[in-house]
């Protein structure tokens, strides 16, 4: 494939070798001008001289050194662009030339590492899968709910139902217990006052008979829909019965007796208050028993394995929809990766089947980069010679202005010969075969 990368590599330091010139030929100009001045002082060379002054040799050894530090730079350039670029260019279009089949043979090459490359993400997506599949929690999980749910349908086809009968919501029924417990503080406490105990203690055992009551008002609830399934349930609702009944009247008969000890209460109110008092107990025991029942399901077996059964379903769901998301995750990073990589391969085929014309069109690019650095090259040899010519001209000015005779060597007649140019033109360029 050809390197689309710009080759001008070597103009980046085309600042850095200018910058160091220009210093060294400042310094050759100062020196020219203070040397020229010397030499004037003292008619050096002489008229008659006909040969070049050692330091206009010395000058022109220095200029010639520049030009020969750029020719070994520049020509490092022009082997770069060569070796990098022209030369693996032609032998791009050389293989193609010789092997016709070429492009066809990379663009099947491609075509099966991108299958190889589909295969192995395919793989590595359903080892993925089958690791979030078996992951331990998940798996404790799903069994758990999977024996729950068969147990659960083996129940449903005995009762022929698949809820439960519940009339009152759990959360109607729970603070309709704590308001019956609620209205019994005020009336036992003041039960519990007769005995002349300490506040704490007689909120203690006022405190009994309010959780007392709620408490058998649940059960018999309770009792009464489901002794169908257990026989000992209709034994224990008659003693709740039995025992709210004695509980009732036993309280009743103290906070007669309670009421008693006012001033003021007439016998027949205290036999009205007696009365009053017992009934309301037993209301507030009933309203409750009923709330139970309808808050109960008649089938003590259904009720437990529904509510099991439901616990473990929350928790499948829960755990299902942190799968769920794990593994459509898992997919989306998959479909991405099955996208690269045939972006990747378009990309590859795409290249290949323009390659002539690239390759054609990178080659041009490269000879003209080429061109571009020889002709840069090619002029700075030419700078070079220029300000040698300048250095040789300024020393002469200033030699001719502080002679005393203000007569001249006779070599100055001659011009100052150019140095010798190491970059020929087009020279470097004949070895490169063009493009055709």
């Amino acid at each position: 494939m050809p390197d689309d990368k710009e080759g001008t590599v070597p103009f980046a330091y085309q600042s850095e070798v200018s910058e160091a010139f220009e210093q060294k030929h400042k310094a050759y100009v100062l020196e020219a001008e203070k040397r020229g001045e010397e030499d004037g002082h003292r008619n050096h060379p002489p008229v008659e001289a006909t040969f070049v002054s050692p330091y206009e040799k010395s000058l022109r050894a220095k200029y010639q050194t520049a030009l020969s530090d750029l020719f070994k730079q520049g020509s490092q350039w022009l082997q770069e662009l060569c070796d990098l670029k022209v030369r693996g260019l032609q032998k791009q279009i050389q293989d193609i030339r010789d092997d016709p089949e070429l492009i066809t043979k990379k663009i099947q090459t491609a075509l099966e590492n991108r299958d190889r490359q589909f295969r192995q993400a395919n793989d590595n997506h359903l080892d993925k899968l089958k690791e979030i599949e078996n992951e331990p929690s998940w798996q404790a999980v799903k069994r758990d709910f999977e024996e729950s749910r068969d147990r659960f349908e083996t129940i449903t086809q005995k009762h022929g139902r698949k809820e439960l009968y519940i009339h009152i919501p759990t959360w109607v029924y729970i603070p309709l217990l704590i308001f019956i417990a609620v209205c019994e503080v005020p009336i036992n406490y003041q039960v519990f006052v007769s005995f002349r105990e300490t506040p704490l203690l007689t909120l203690i055992m006022a405190g009994v008979l309010v959780l007392a009551l709620p408490f058998l008002a649940h059960g018999s609830g309770r009792f009464l829909r489901q002794f169908r399934e257990n026989k000992s349930f209709a034994v224990l609702f008659v003693i709740s019965v039995a025992l709210i009944v004695c509980l009732s009247y036993y309280t009743a008969l103290l906070r007669m007796q309670y009421l008693s000890t006012k001033e003021g209460v007439l016998p027949d109110h205290l036999t009205n208050d007696f009365w009053a008092f017992f009934i309301i107990s037993l209301v507030l025991y009933f309203v409750g028993t009923i709330g139970s029942f309808l808050a109960h399901d008649p089938s003590i077996e259904f009720t437990e394995v529904y509510r099991h059964y439901m616990a473990r379903k929350q928790t499948f769901e829960r755990k299902h929809s942190e799968k769920y998301s794990l593994e459509k995750t898992e997919r989306e990073r998959f479909e991405r990766e099955k996208r690269q990589i045939q972006d990747d391969f378009t990309r590859i085929k795409d290249e290949w089947d323009s390659i002539k014309l690239t390759l054609d069109r990178s080659l041009s690019q490269a000879i003209a980069e080429h061109d571009k650095v020889l002709v840069y090259l090619q002029g700075f040899e030419k700078k070079i010679n220029n300000c040698f010519k300048d250095a040789v001209q300024l020393y002469r000015d200033k030699n001719m202005t502080f002679r005393n005779n203000h007569a001249q060597p006779k070599y100055w007649e001659q011009e100052v010969t150019d140095l010798e140019f190491e970059f020929r033109p087009m020279k470097e360029l004949s070895d490169y075969p063009r493009n055709e």
